[in-house]
């Protein structure tokens, strides 16, 4: 029974991300898409944060907090090399940050998994246990399969047929979002309780990757105040989902969904004080630009 809901959850969760990414690439243009490919500095700096200087953080974290349980080692590790969570951008609109930006890093960053997921865990395979086999090529199917197609139909639906994507578009994003939600509770629902009994080493881990994550993105953000806001968020948020399925198809037996679970509510949590500030710049720089 255990061996067939890990099975039911697995595809629904690759189902899940397939559908959030359909939508995603169905509502977005290829110029929305490639803005920050015609601003090499900026999207090197958004990759340089996101993609290497998280995951260093990660295994800072996880190498001296050695305390650390060895599944929540390996779920911070798992969280750090998967960036791009779907819902990031509507996080990152109520924050007030870049638009243009963020669906572009968003959907970049996760065209670029393909290649950075596997790569990273291949990096840091030392940390796993010895009995657990990381395959690159493997993981890179995976994420083909859950990222990177979806993606692509749904930009080139969009950029062949307009009208058909309008129709697809809105509709799918109110499905993947309810698949989301329901995926969320489930997994919620079967973790709680262990979530609830992780040690307090465990929740400082999390919290102090997500301030650091935070201050990362904040500080190679560049001047612009919605921009610094933008990339904060999305080092901070990581892909939970990707994350789980990545761990479901490939080690099971290492017990990461308490760990995923509580970065995301944890997280959250630590990202509050963050975000209200950069809601007050903003609504203080709009009130200065209405005067002015």
């Amino acid at each position: 029974m255990e061996e067939f809901i890990r099975k039911l959850l697995t595809n629904f969760v690759e189902l899940t991300i397939f559908s959030l990414m359909l939508s995603l690439g169905l509502n977005l243009t290829i110029k929305q898409v490639t803005l920050l490919w015609r601003k090499p500095k900026i999207l090197l700096s958004f990759l340089l944060a996101v993609d290497i200087l998280v995951p260093i953080v990660a295994l800072l974290i996880v190498l001296l907090l050695f305390d650390l349980p060895q599944s929540v080692k390996i779920g911070l590790i798992l969280m750090a090399v998967c960036p791009g969570a779907p819902l990031t951008t509507r996080k990152i609109v109520q924050a007030k940050g870049n638009f243009p930006y963020t669906v572009s890093f968003q959907v970049t960053v996760s065209l670029l998994a393909v290649i950075t997921v596997p790569l990273l865990l291949a990096i840091l395979s030392s940390l796993f246990p010895p009995d657990v086999d990381i395959l690159p090529r493997q993981v890179a199917e995976q994420v083909t399969f859950a990222q990177l197609l979806p993606i692509s139909i749904g930009i080139a639906i969009r950029e062949a047929w307009p009208q058909l994507a309008d129709d697809m578009g809105k509709p799918l994003t109110k499905i993947a979002n309810v698949m989301f939600i329901v995926l969320v509770i489930f997994v919620l629902v079967k973790s709680l309780d262990i979530v609830l009994g992780l040690s307090w080493l465990s929740v400082v881990a999390i919290i102090l990757m997500t301030v650091l994550s935070l201050a990362i993105g904040h500080l190679l953000g560049g001047p612009r105040e919605d921009t610094r806001t933008a990339l904060a968020v999305f080092c901070a948020t990581r892909n939970p989902g990707l994350a789980l399925l990545i761990a479901s198809l490939n080690f099971p037996q290492l017990g990461v969904l308490p760990t995923l679970v509580a970065y995301v509510l944890v997280g959250a949590l630590a990202s509050i004080p963050y975000l209200s500030w950069r809601k007050r710049i903003a609504a203080q720089r709009a009130e200065v630009e209405m005067e002015i």
